[in-house]
């Protein structure tokens, strides 16, 4: 029988066929063997190679061993399955579990993942058209007054002028007594007028109108005696944020547990974004919608290519602020008003008694008088307490939108497992689609030519992987 004879490096779960030209020569079959392990006798040393090719089988073979005696060479063969079915092999369908040039997007759970991790860089965006204030605040005033009826943006500095002038003008008001007891009933005083005051770590930009500030019947005017001008805030206004999402792979580690996304929110702080749900997207788009009245806030984190509501959260980024009527003793003022009530009360009395008509009178102003001066004085002059940041404060923790992905790194990078193992591809399709490492699932061959034993070690040796070479 004639055999080709081949120096051959070829990995032995490998489909290549060999190129090389080979040494021809005759042998002769020993009795009783295989032809999957058959055996050949030669009077030719034969070590130096290792392969064989049998051309009237149509079988190629390993050489598994030597074996020297009476002047003849033994050579056990061993049958290279996948190199004698190489073409039926190929053509077969079926399910491909792991191929080397597989698509690297499902997740290969055979990698370990070691207990180190890396953080990515950080990105980072500001909220477009929105001044957010770490120092400072911004006043807003709840209002009720002759003309100023309603919530006002007030600048930081008109707010510590806001009642400087209001002794002034209510003792030039004084002679008009029952204006003055109007002024004190409209509002219970003009720092009552102040319903209520909070400020906002941020600079509002939406207004309605620019107004002078009254308080019940007091125009509020600052040091230069200029009127103190109060904006009527927009109660809603929307800002948008655009982050990056800092992936430091664009496979399947971008699923979880591999990474992990980490939002932090101004004003809310850390929030989790789901990384299984946003690995297709490259940017998380942020709205903050801000309550100027309230200081409310609330969020909406979307994916910008998914479309996916990732988050929604509020919070409130306002201040109570003690200003206007913080040292004011209301107890006092009743009492203030209440005696200079009684003292009206008795003057009328000697009036309908029949006493002399100028003490009446004197008795009447003298009462008024001295409901007016216990107001004054219960009023205690102006105030400029302003209290520190609440809510707001948190600002100072940072005004930006930070987006972190955290990665887990794995023992070894899967491109260069992929050489030996596959990645994953759970396919029914032809073997003969792919190259490298390929490994199925219940192969199943069938061959005319081959036999049961053939096509059980074919079905075995597909299952357990081969190189598609």
């Amino acid at each position: 029988m004639q055999i080709n004879l081949y120096q051959n490096s070829k990995r032995t779960k490998s489909t290549a066929l060999i190129s090389a030209t080979p040494l021809v020569l005759d042998a002769q079959i020993k009795d009783n063997c295989s032809v999957e392990n058959p055996i050949l006798l030669l009077q030719f040393d034969p070590t130096k190679y290792n392969y064989v090719f049998i051309p009237d089988w149509d079988r190629y073979y390993f050489i598994s061993g030597w074996q020297y005696s009476v002047g003849l060479w033994e050579i056990s063969l061993t049958e290279d399955y996948l190199a004698s079915f190489k073409g039926e092999i190929l053509a077969t369908s079926a399910i491909i579990a792991y191929a080397h040039n597989a698509d690297a997007s499902i997740v290969d759970k055979r990698i370990p993942i070691n207990s180190s991790t890396t953080a990515s860089s950080i990105s980072s965006a500001s909220i477009e058209g929105i001044n957010f204030l770490e120092t400072l605040y911004s006043p807003i005033l709840s209002i009720t007054g002759k003309g100023s009826n309603g919530v006002y943006y007030v600048g930081y500095t008109d707010v510590m002028e806001l009642l400087d002038g209001f002794d002034g003008w209510f003792n030039d008001n004084v002679p008009d007594f029952f204006n003055a007891i109007k002024q004190l009933f409209y509002g219970g005083s003009a720092a009552n007028c102040i319903k209520s005051a909070i400020g906002l770590c941020w600079i509002p930009t939406s207004f309605i109108t620019s107004e002078n500030i009254v308080l019940g019947n007091y125009p509020a005017k600052d040091s230069n005696g200029s009127p103190i001008i109060g904006k009527r805030v927009q109660p809603i206004e929307s800002h948008n944020a655009y982050v990056s999402i800092p992936w430091r792979y664009s496979d399947w580690r971008r699923s979880e547990p591999y990474s992990t996304i980490r939002l932090f929110l101004p004003l809310v702080g850390n929030v989790s974004i789901s990384a299984d749900a946003a690995k297709n997207d490259s940017q998380l788009d942020i709205t903050y919608a801000f309550n100027n009245t309230s200081g409310d806030i609330n969020i909406k984190v979307v994916g910008h290519t998914s479309g996916i509501i990732f988050n929604t959260s509020s919070a409130n980024g306002s201040s109570a602020v003690h200003i206007g009527s913080s040292n004011t003793n209301y107890g006092k003022i009743t009492a203030s008003v209440g005696g200079g009530l009684a003292a009206i009360a008795g003057g009328a009395a000697t009036i309908l008694s029949g006493g002399a008509a100028l003490p009446a009178v004197l008795g009447i102003g003298g009462g008024i008088a001295a409901a007016a001066a216990g107001t004054i004085q219960g009023l205690g002059g102006s105030t400029e307490g302003s209290g520190g940041l609440g809510g707001g404060s948190a600002i100072a923790l940072g005004s930006s939108v930070k987006c972190q992905v955290i990665t887990k790194e794995l023992s070894d990078q899967q491109l260069n497992l992929s050489l030996k193992m596959g990645k994953p591809l759970f396919k029914n399709t032809a073997i003969g689609n792919y190259s490298g490492y390929v490994q199925t699932e219940g192969f199943q061959f069938g061959s005319s030519k081959a036999s049961s034993a053939e096509r059980d070690a074919i079905n075995s040796l597909l299952d357990s992987g081969i190189y598609v070479e």
